[in-house]
């Protein structure tokens, strides 16, 4: 399928590489169907695009890769809302804030997008039982982690 988008174009998407959000991104819920592009020269930050409204295009990243001790438990709610049965089957991505000052720049860790990559189902979610904050300083765990791709 052809999707518009403000940033990055007309772009062609594969229908096997489109998620459905049954209740939609918080702030978002009209919009249901997303993709993740992952240009080369902006990891490892990954965009999260809307194929059904072109300015809808959140800035995220692979959360684990960044940062690899981040860790929580789903709860039986979400899994079965996922359809999640093995842990390979589950993404994580964290929602970034990129200020002028990329330094800056944040993660949503307390509210991380669940994206089950088998059935292309995914949801955000508001973690319980951790401490995590919705505002964390990811630019330098960004820089450690693309030096050491470039390095590899």
């Amino acid at each position: 399928m052809i999707i518009q988008t403000k940033r990055f174009g007309e772009l062609e998407v594969a229908e096997s590489d489109t998620w459905h959000f049954d209740g939609g991104l918080p702030g978002l819920e009209d919009y249901r169907e997303f993709t993740l592009l992952e240009p080369s020269d902006s990891r490892p930050v990954a965009w999260l695009q809307s194929t059904e409204e072109s300015a809808i295009c959140l800035p995220v990243t692979h959360t684990f890769e960044v940062l690899p001790s981040y860790a929580f438990d789903v709860d039986a709610a979400t899994e079965s809302e996922l359809s999640l049965s093995e842990p390979g089957q589950l993404l994580v991505l964290s929602v970034l804030i990129i200020p002028e000052d990329v330094t800056l720049m944040t993660a949503n860790l307390a509210a991380p997008i669940l994206v089950n990559t088998e059935t292309r189902r995914g949801k955000q979610v508001v973690l319980s039982g951790v401490d995590y904050p919705v505002r964390y300083p990811v630019f330098e765990d960004m820089c450690r982690q693309f030096s050491a791709e470039v390095k590899r």
